[in-house]
């Protein structure tokens, strides 16, 4: 070694530029300098599995949270709707319209078009000659619609009808209320 020449200083690499000397390390003189195929393809795989549990624990988080504003949803309109009959004796022309216009309680709605919490439909409508009401309430998803199906079935004590359904290519929950 040259007494002149610094311990420390980078080795001469000719022909190579000064930013590609330092990318490409020189496995000569330092064998554990940079790592191999197999090393990059195990640590990018641990990236990836620790990439899609947070996506997962994303999705599920999210699928909750818009299960329970769809209940908070529906418990709204069938207080709403339990409310209007109790006014005016039956649930002649009631809808999500009349609900919103005349002070029932249902904030943030006007018509029940493309408006609950999926960016979907909701409806009130007259049912058994006005002594029933039916509430039709649109999900993203058959799963999420099952699971608050018997939510209803369980919590809602207006709740009357036997054939709740959830229409597996729509989506749509639909109940009866008295």
């Amino acid at each position: 070694m040259n007494p002149t020449e610094n311990v420390h200083s980078e080795p001469e690499t000719e022909g190579f530029p000064k930013m590609l000397r330092f990318a490409v390390p020189d496995k000569r003189r330092n064998p554990e300098a940079g790592y191999s195929i197999g090393e990059i393809l195990v640590w990018s795989g641990i990236f990836a599995a620790g990439i899609a549990a947070v996506a997962a624990g994303g999705y599920i988080v999210t699928n909750l949270m818009n299960a329970s504003f769809a209940k908070r949803e529906i418990n709204q309109i069938v207080h709403a709707a339990v409310s209007y009959r109790k006014l005016n004796g039956d649930y002649a022309s009631i809808d999500i319209e009349e609900l919103v216009d005349n002070g029932y309680g249902l904030f943030g709605f006007t018509d029940g078009e493309n408006e609950n919490t999926f960016g979907e439909d909701m409806t009130v409508a007259t049912h058994a000659s006005d002594a029933d009401a039916k509430i039709t309430y649109t999900f993203t998803s058959d799963g999420l619609c099952e699971q608050t199906k018997k939510w209803v079935e369980e919590t809602i004590s207006e709740y009357k009808s036997t054939n709740t359904s959830c229409d597996g290519s729509t989506h749509k929950l639909d109940f009866i209320i008295n």
